[in-house]
């Protein structure tokens, strides 16, 4: 089963949940959180086919609305904001503008790509687990990581789960363990 979350962010080394001798964490896992189970939710979707007619007569009704509250000097206001806005769209943009916006030439880039040394530690902390890390310069203190599992044990017909398992995992807070 899930043992530990052990956290060390000065050296970016990670132990993800260790498993202890083959337990079956995703089997166990998804059958006591997703298949046991006892909320649900039924969701049915049925396709409209005069969905977007409706919309658009909604959208009507509200615009009418908003015009009969209008004044004249305040339609002819919109009207014109809206001609000198569609003449700034198509209007070609100044040689001077253009020349503000950066860009970049090939000069500006690394021809060297950065060499990261990889550092492989089989059984990390005794936990069963090997973590492979590396230093990342200039991250802002800002944690990157990919956790991979064995997934062997999970029998496959429960393989098509796995995404929605992953899913789980990547959007659901963990309380007080994520700070």
């Amino acid at each position: 089963m899930l043992s530990c979350f052990v956290k060390n962010a000065h050296n970016l080394a990670f132990s993800f949940c260790s498993v202890q001798n083959g337990s079956k964490v995703f089997k166990d896992l998804v059958a006591k959180y997703l298949i046991g189970n006892s909320h649900r939710t039924t969701v049915e979707m049925v396709p409209s086919k005069t969905m977007e007619a409706e919309a658009l007569e909604v959208e009507k009704g509200k615009l009418a609305e908003i015009k009969k509250n209008l004044s004249e000097e305040q339609l002819e206001e919109i009207i014109a904001n809206t001609a000198e806005l569609k003449r700034q769209q198509a209007a070609e943009d100044s040689a001077s503008d253009i020349a503000t916006i950066p860009s970049l030439t090939i000069s500006d880039l690394e021809t060297k790509s950065k060499e990261y040394p990889i550092e492989v530690l089989p059984n990390y902390k005794d936990s069963g687990v090997t973590v492979v890390k590396h230093e990342l310069s200039s991250t802002s203190g800002i944690v990157y990581a990919d956790v991979g599992f064995d997934i062997s044990n999970v029998d496959f017909e429960d393989i098509t789960l796995l995404p929605l398992f992953t899913r789980i995992m990547m959007e659901t807070g963990a309380g007080d363990l994520d700070r």
